[in-house]
């Protein structure tokens, strides 16, 4: 009773301010509710039409903006009420809202001078924090605990206790710390661009050489799963995909024998093990883990987009390209795709213009009233997607291979020859190397088409020796093969020598389309 009674005085001694929570059901013919209406529905994406929406006749903006200010204010009150409960998470995931809902209140209680009830709600605390492992926390908690029996109690065997538990967490976080930041480092580097990069492989070695030794003394969840992510890094950077397996596997064990569900690393080993049976084209595995990654994604997250994406790589590659099209429309249609990172949202737009090709041809049967199958325009296509139009060893390589063969499932021969003779610079310049040299093959067996009038026969005749070696370079060995090669060079030849007839065409030159 004596908590309750130390609190009931604190809201009794400080004024209450009026808290302004969203609610949808009171009131709900007010401009905030019909504004958030509105944006749930996706009736609105931008001011403007919010604006327009709201004030028909033409109202004052800044009590547009002061609306829009008030609407935040809701929304920000409400989360705190948000039930953790309702949602599809995990036990760890849980205790993680809660915990740091219950830290922020004993540090306004602390505020408060409600000493005994800040430090009851921390003791609790702590015991939870360590339980799940949430290491910075427990620094914090530990922290408050230590001032709290020596400047305030002077009890100095409980002193002395904490003290020990802060040492440890400060240990602890100082690896957390290490091992976050070596990881951000590498991965800066690449998360807008796909082409090769070996020095990071190098780098991630480096940091792999400071981290392991450290992973038997340090048990933490957070430092063994930086510190999984930089050493499968290390690997996939040098298309050592086999060697990420093992490395999958005893991750995967470490982190179920955990006493609480650590379903996200698990689940990242289980996308790591998803890309490499990709990549050393075994399906019926990729299949089997990519079923146990997307069961521990939730709906609508980074990792459910990203789970999904490799699903639908996974379907171009086996030639199901219908069910490629559902996976490409669960992911566009979704609401939250529009949140997504913009290099994320370029890919897709990459895939896009792959299925688009595959519904031209008659591969794909799409849904009449689908709004993102509109007719495909190559120019606004090249408009949509700047960051990897950049990517001369990455995902430009993509985009100009669907430009030629749209050009020539059109039958536009001028303008593929146009694209063609264009990248043939290219191909030199940026694709001699063993990571990219499938790319080079490919675009090689390209490059032949217009030299040989467009004849089926012909072309074939004299693209023997390079689709030769193209089948003879292992996809094992080229860089992002799972990604560059949307369709895997060799089915998508196949596709190429379909578009062609047994007729020699000759060509009037044309510079625009």
């Amino acid at each position: 009773m004596e908590n309750l009674r130390e609190l009931v005085y604190v809201i009794n001694q400080n004024r209450m301010s009026h808290i302004e929570l969203l609610n949808t059901k009171k009131h709900s013919k007010s401009k905030v509710n019909k504004l958030f209406s509105a944006i749930s529905k996706g009736d609105v994406n931008t001011d403007e039409e919010a604006f327009h929406l709201l004030y028909p006749d033409s109202g004052s903006k800044s009590a547009f903006n002061n609306l829009k200010s008030k609407l935040k204010e809701k929304l920000l009150n409400t989360l705190f009420f948000i039930d953790p409960y309702q949602a599809n998470h995990s036990d760890r995931q849980v205790s993680f809202f809660e915990a740091h809902k219950d830290y922020a209140a004993a540090q306004i209680l602390l505020a408060k001078n409600a000493q005994k009830s800040a430090i009851g709600l921390l003791k609790k605390l702590l015991k939870k924090c360590e339980y799940f492992e949430f290491s910075e926390l427990s620094l914090m908690i530990t922290r408050a605990l230590c001032l709290h029996y020596s400047t305030r109690i002077g009890d100095e065997k409980r002193y002395n206790y904490y003290d020990k538990k802060r040492t440890a967490y400060e240990v602890i976080t100082g690896l957390e710390g290490k091992a976050e930041k070596c990881y951000a480092q590498i991965i800066l580097k690449f998360v807008n661009k796909k082409s090769p990069k070996p020095h990071l492989a190098k780098q991630a070695a480096l940091f792999c050489e400071e981290l392991i030794p450290e992973l038997e003394k340090c048990t933490s969840y957070k430092f063994h799963l930086f510190t999984a992510l930089i050493r499968l890094f290390q690997y996939t950077c040098t298309n050592d995909y086999p060697a990420t397996l093992p490395i999958c596997e005893e991750v995967i064990g470490f982190f179920k024998d955990k006493p609480f569900a650590a379903n996200t690393p698990i689940q990242l080993c289980y996308h790591h093990q998803l890309v490499a049976y990709i990549q050393l084209e075994d399906y019926d595995n990729a299949r089997q883990v990519a079923e146990l990654s997307q069961q521990l994604t939730q709906d609508g997250t980074f990792n459910w987009f990203n789970n999904l994406e490799y699903l639908f790589l996974l379907a171009m590659h086996t030639g199901r390209f219908q069910e490629a099209y559902q996976l490409f429309s669960t992911a566009i249609d979704h609401k939250r795709f529009s949140f997504l990172p913009e290099y994320v949202q370029e890919m897709w737009e990459i895939y896009q213009a792959y299925l688009h090709l595959m519904i031209d041809l008659g591969k794909v049967e799409a849904n009449e009233e689908d709004r993102n199958f509109t007719p495909f325009r190559i120019q606004r296509f090249l408009n949509s997607i700047p960051l990897y139009s950049k990517d001369k060893q990455g995902m430009n390589i993509a985009i100009l291979v669907v430009q030629i063969l749209f050009y020539l499932q059109k039958g536009k021969y001028d303008l593929s020859i146009d694209r063609i003779e264009t990248i043939e610079k290219y191909c030199s310049r940026y694709l001699m190397t063993p990571e990219t040299i499938r790319s080079y093959y490919f675009i090689k067996l390209l490059l032949v088409i217009p030299q040989v009038g467009f004849h089926r026969t012909a072309v074939e005749r004299h693209t023997k020796k390079y689709l030769d070696k193209l089948r003879n370079v292992s996809s094992e060995f080229s860089q992002q093969f799972h990604k560059i090669e949307i369709i895997p060079y060799e089915l998508l030849w196949e596709t190429t020598l379909g578009m062609l007839g047994q007729t020699i065409i000759k060509v009037r030159r044309q510079k625009s389309e």
